[in-house]
């Protein structure tokens, strides 16, 4: 190149330049060659003939100026040149640099990948899943150590600190033409390379970009999915469903069967507080009281209300706004009412308007007065303390009396925002109107059940410095965030909308009992004041007898933090009362409203669906207590009376006991006892297995003991039943003391009051979810020569299933009260789970509603509507106790359901709305059976239904394996009943 040709020259013209000004003697030193030749030349002649050595010199002096100015120009030039070279060696570099800058980055990504690789290994997974981390894991290796090598190699062709510091010493005067030589000759090498590492670099880089990219893609395939919230959720909820009464029974009887009784008023998720309307009572018929769609008055506005039960409370800090001291009850118009999650509105039809909202132990008011009104608000406190500038008062009044259960003292404070003058009981505060406008009272009030100080102090640390917006924000968040527990896609806009109500409602109960200091009243009915235990919070509000088939295990399985401290909290009170759970827990009161021990359920069906956090041994011990009648009372209310009797004889009599609220119903108390018995052994087989509290060898014998009571319930079947005239088949009936059987009544409703508690003898016949296949035996007629047919058991369950809404006299399913709640489902332990699937999508589509009536029966703080979220998913919980679900179709084609930030359940169904399942794989197997068991420390569920129209032979004919479980009495499963033909479908 010409820059190498230049530079050689420039190198030999100083060389010789250097030898002319040496004045050396030795001329054997060669000639010299190049440009100064001609110099050289005169040098010679001029040593020869002084006398023209003056005029030469001088001329040789001017050409040698001129050669060393030329020499300088040519070094300047070589040097610009060079530093050109240096510069685009430079550029070229920084092109490798960036590669080498992806290539860091890749191992940046590289090395979070590792991570959640480790994070695999160390979580449950199947064998297959283990194998396929492993094949991972080497990958991963294989691709840092390839990915290091690159940046190395890469790293060695950059380093450029040498290079810098030879064209710097270029830039001297003590640079020689060697110097010049061997930087140039770098450089030109430099150059080549990188022009070569450079195209190779980038196909480098996008190779591995293409594996990294591949590796991380299959580890997604593993890794857990990443929950994201669905803003909005709150849009389809409706609080208003089941605020009205239900529609009459479907058999034609005309039998009033009651209301919803839900309260559209505002609250978060188990918060204390539940501000919202009480209204006048419906005139003939039952009315507890509360709020109910059908009336057009408001009375005021509690603090606290029960959801959806049957009794009413002492509906503590009522308030009510009122231009003047002696208005009593408002009208209003549904038209001017708005009720969402946290949020509830109305304005009265004389102008006043109401917006309330809460956190979990305050209440946040606003009360608008027209222009024009006195602005006063009136209360239902006693024993009030007034500061009038400081805008406040505190007080106190009765709650409790749920059911006839005894009363309790609690508190509240609240502040005004505005001044006002307040009667001599502090019951009636009046405030300044504004002159020709609207008047706008802003409140805050924080409830206690300890004192008006606890009260205050949860207000302040709750609520004290935010606006009434804000707060109904908050809650608005709260809620959106709890509704994202299960995220569906498809349905309909009302089916929605009844998913998410109903998701919602089971988020009300049990409530916050203790205050944020961690205080609440003992339930020892003595005053005492206890303190939770750090980290947990205590409840209350326990539906036990409701809750505990279809409320219990959703809690547990969406929210097992709560869901464990409900059951130490249940654990707590029976602590504290004598060592026996609580039956009906309102506040530190307790209720034998409804039979049975549905607590010692409730805290099984928790710990079997995942809330384990809590202290199992003393919860063991006190089932045990209980169970053995060794401890019977828990403030003078017996969860299980007679069950000594009940030991005794295998079954309860008649006649044995008074009839106190009449829970002393014999034939349906017999089969809760035995509901309980099988829950408790499930609960003590499950520790036996799992909890290192337990003493080895204690629990087995009280496990099978309480498994063979739990098959009691056949004790009421006659097994003479043929001989009895007018009985058509077996059936639930009443037993003496003495062994014997009372004279058959065909309608069995005239004695229902005597033997059945809120149902008729065959409603309770299908009472017996834990061994289904065990009742199906006993149905049979023929035992003699078909014995092990499903015939009469499948004809008996398709009148039975006639009708949906029943009520308590006729002799058919009544899907509104819970001892109906598993019949639906029981299609599924016969050869034909097809008539589950129409059965529920029936109950689904034709009982609930998007409208106050839209409940077939009442609330029961969120039994309900767990049954109905269960239902929609294609899911239930048959088994009380037992970690597993029984299977139908899905509303929605997609579901998921989270714990937490933990995926529990992918569900799709392709084919929806048709009920019928085609087919169902279980984490891409096929899975022939309508029972799927669940693990929870195996990680997620995918489950994937195929829907149709027409009726399936899908899980007719399980393999042994798949078969869905029935216990019998002496521990082993109870064998299939035969159909009259394989797959018979209509």
């Amino acid at each position: 190149m010409f820059f190498k040709r230049t530079f050689v020259a420039v190198l030999l013209g100083t060389t010789m330049l250097a030898g002319c000004k040496g004045e050396s003697d030795d001329k054997s030193s060669g000639v010299p060659q190049g440009t100064f030749d001609a110099l050289a030349a005169k040098v010679d002649q001029l040593q020869s003939t002084p006398e023209t050595w003056s005029a030469t010199l001088a001329r040789l002096e001017e050409r040698i100026a001129a050669a060393e100015t030329d020499a300088k120009g040519f070094k300047a030039m070589n040097l610009e040149v060079l530093v050109k070279d240096v510069a685009d060696l430079k550029s070229k570099m920084r092109a490798v640099d960036d590669n080498i800058a992806a290539l860091q980055g890749l191992q940046t990504r590289l090395t979070a990948l590792d991570g959640k690789i480790d994070k695999l290994e160390k979580t449950s997974l199947s064998p297959e899943e283990l194998a396929k981390v492993s094949g991972l894991d080497d990958r991963l290796k294989t691709l840092g150590d390839d990915l290091t090598k690159a940046i190395g190699t890469k790293a060695e062709l950059t380093g450029l600190a040498a290079l810098d510091a030879e064209v710097a010493k270029l830039k001297t005067d003590k640079a020689n033409a060697a110097d010049f030589g061997a930087t140039q000759k770098s450089v030109d090498d430099r150059l080549v390379k990188l022009e070569t590492a450079a195209k190779g670099s980038e196909r480098s880089v996008a190779d591995f970009q293409d594996r990294l990219a591949t590796l991380e893609a299959d580890v997604e395939t593993i890794l857990p999915e990443v929950r994201k919230d669905i803003a909005g959720l709150t849009k389809f909820v409706n609080p208003l469903i089941g605020s009205g009464q239900v529609p009459k029974s479907d058999t034609g009887s005309g039998e009033d069967l009651l209301g919803g009784f839900v309260n559209p008023g505002a609250k978060v998720p188990f918060g204390m507080v539940s501000w919202g309307p009480e209204t006048d009572s419906i005139p003939n018929t039952w009315s507890p009281r509360g709020y109910h769609y059908e009336t057009n008055a408001i009375n005021g506005f509690p603090m606290i209300n029960l959801n959806g039960v049957g009794c009413g409370t002492q509906a503590p800090f009522k308030v009510q706004p009122v231009a003047k001291a002696t208005d009593l009850n408002a009208t209003f118009s549904h038209a001017n009412e708005t009720a969402t999650p946290g949020y509830y509105r109305v304005q009265f039809d004389n102008g006043i308007e109401t917006e309330l909202s809460a956190t979990t132990r305050t209440g946040s008011g606003k009360f608008t007065f027209p222009a024009g009104f006195g602005a006063l608000l009136k209360f239902n406190i006693s024993n009030a303390t007034i500061d009038t500038a400081a805008r406040t008062i505190s007080a106190s009044t009765s709650g409790g009396g749920f059911c006839g259960s005894h009363s309790y003292t609690i508190y509240f404070h609240a502040k005004f925002d505005q001044p006002f003058t307040a009667n001599s009981s502090g019951s009636v505060l009046t405030f300044t109107p504004q002159a020709g406008a609207k008047t706008v009272i802003g409140m805050k009030a924080g409830v206690s059940y300890v004192s008006k100080a606890n009260a205050k102090e949860n207000l302040e640390a709750e609520s004290a410095s935010l606006t009434f917006d804000q707060v109904r924000k908050n809650a608005d968040d709260v809620w959106n965030k709890r509704l994202n527990s299960i995220q569906v896609t498809g349905g309909s806009t009302d089916d929605k909308t009844k998913f998410y109500t109903a998701l919602y409602h089971t988020f009300f109960a049990p409530s916050v009992y203790n205050d944020v200091n961690g205080q609440y009243q003992s339930f020892d009915g003595k005053g005492t004041i206890e303190k939770v235990e750090v980290g947990r919070t205590h409840y209350t509000t326990f539906s036990s007898w409701d809750s505990y088939r279809s409320l219990a295990p959703l809690q547990a399985l969406l929210a097992p933090k709560e869901a464990s401290d409900m059951a130490q909290s249940l654990v707590n009170d029976a602590k504290q009362c004598g060592g026996v759970f609580p039956m009906w827990v309102d506040g530190n009161s307790n209720s034998n409203v409804m039979p049975g021990d549905g607590a010692s359920i409730i805290v099984a069906q928790n710990y079997a669906f995942g809330a384990t956090g809590f202290d199992t041994a003393a919860a063991r011990q006190i089932m045990l207590d209980m169970a053995l009648g060794k401890k019977t009372h828990c403030r003078g209310v017996e969860p299980l009376p007679y069950v000594k009797n009940y030991i005794k004889h295998g079954y309860l009599a008649i006649g044995e006991g008074p009839m106190a609220y009449g829970e002393n119903t014999p034939a349906s108390n017999t089969l809760e006892y035995a509901s309980t018995d099988f829950a408790i052994s499930r609960f003590l087989t499950a520790l036996d297995k799992k909890n290192s509290q337990i003493v080895a060898g204690a629990i087995t014998d009280d496990a099978a003991n309480l498994l063979k009571r739990s098959g009691n319930w056949s004790n009421h079947f006659n097994p003479e039943w043929q001989k009895v005239t007018g009985q058509p088949y077996p059936q639930l009936q009443p037993r003496n003391a003495d062994g014997t059987w009372p004279a058959y009544v065909a309608a069995l409703y005239p004695n229902g009051k005597k033997a059945y508690r809120e149902g008729n003898a065959e409603q309770y016949t299908y009472m017996i979810p834990h061994d289904i296949r065990g009742l199906f035996r006993m149905l049979v007629k023929d035992k003699t020569s078909a014995p092990d047919s499903e015939a009469d058991a499948l004809a008996r369950l398709d009148t039975f299933t006639t009708h949906l809404a029943g009520g308590e006299k006729k002799p058919y399913l009544w899907v509104g009260n819970e001892p109906s709640f598993a019949t639906p489902f029981m299609y599924n332990w016969t050869s034909q789970p097809y008539k589950t699937q129409a059965l529920v999508r029936r109950v689904l589509n034709e009982l609930f509603g998007n409208n106050a009536q839209g409940l077939p029966g009442n609330e029961d703080e969120g039994a309900l509507s767990g049954w109905y979220v269960w239902a929609a998913l294609g899911l239930y919980p048959e088994i009380l106790a037992e970690p597993g679900l029984t299977l139908t179709s899905p509303l929605f084609s997609k579901a998921t359901i989270w714990q937490d930030d933990k995926l529990l359940v992918k569900l799709t169904a392709s084919g929806t709305p048709a009920q019928y399942v085609q087919n169902v794989q279980l984490d891409g197997k096929v899975h022939d059976s309508t029972w799927l068991p669940i693990d929870l420390a195996k990680g997620p569920v995918r489950l994937n239904f195929e829907l149709g129209n027409k009726p399936s032979c899908w899980a007719s004919s399980p393999a042994l394996k798949d078969v869905p479980p029935s216990f019998a009495p002496d521990g082993s499963q109870t064998p299939l009943l035969l159909p009259d033909a394989k797959c018979a479908l209509p």
